[in-house]
């Protein structure tokens, strides 16, 4: 009798796991399925062709003269140029917008050519399209530890890391030289998102 009670119990309770590690499980993948749909809904907004070129300008705050000398060189690559042609006025997207305010930003580093922050740019831009498409363009709360990216150069060629802006500080690689470049994408993210906001709102 001692037995089947113990095997019961144990029976039990691997039940309860089983139901434990399934019911984790469902809540992995659909948490899961949320993030990618969350990414997937951020790509379509971030890529809808919207701006034209004062508002981009207004944006960016970068000069209009710079801004085309900029598009005309094709410094970067941008949704607008794939979805124009030339019998239609160019008409960029929220991720045009923060490329465009990225390399201004990086440029405006006295230290920094328009080509060091094309390339500077070309090292970062992978992480930062990850941040921009996990970021909710509907939040502007900047809250918590922030992702940032220091880049310096080395042997002749620039190289980049990412760190972290936080409340007790900037932290970043340990061999990170005095000279090096900071640059934190949030910031550029809150500041286009809340301007184009306040643009659409006027527009309506």
């Amino acid at each position: 009798m001692a037995d089947e009670d113990g095997e019961k119990g144990d029976y039990e309770v691997q039940r309860v796991r089983e139901s434990a590690i399934s019911g984790a499980s469902e809540l992995f993948e659909a948490d899961r399925k949320k993030r990618f749909l969350n990414i997937e809904r951020n790509r379509a907004f971030l890529s809808r062709p919207r701006f034209g070129f004062g508002k981009l300008v207004l944006l960016t705050n970068v000069k209009p003269a710079t801004l085309r000398t900029w598009l005309t060189r094709k410094q970067l690559s941008l949704d607008a140029d794939q979805n124009h042609s030339e019998s239609k006025w160019r008409l960029f997207s929220y991720r045009d917008a923060v490329r465009i305010a990225s390399l201004a930003s990086i440029s405006s580093d006295v230290r920094v050519s328009v080509t060091d922050a094309t390339e500077i740019l070309e090292l970062l831009i992978r992480d930062i399209e990850q941040i921009l498409e996990n970021n909710d363009p509907d939040d502007d709360r900047q809250t918590g530890d922030l992702e940032c990216f220091f880049a310096w150069k080395e042997d002749e060629e620039w190289r980049a890391e990412r760190g972290w802006n936080t409340r007790r500080g900037m932290m970043g690689p340990e061999f990170l030289p005095a000279t090096a470049l900071f640059f934190q994408p949030h910031m550029i993210f809150k500041q286009v998102f809340a301007d184009g906001h306040h643009m659409d709102d006027e527009h309506e």
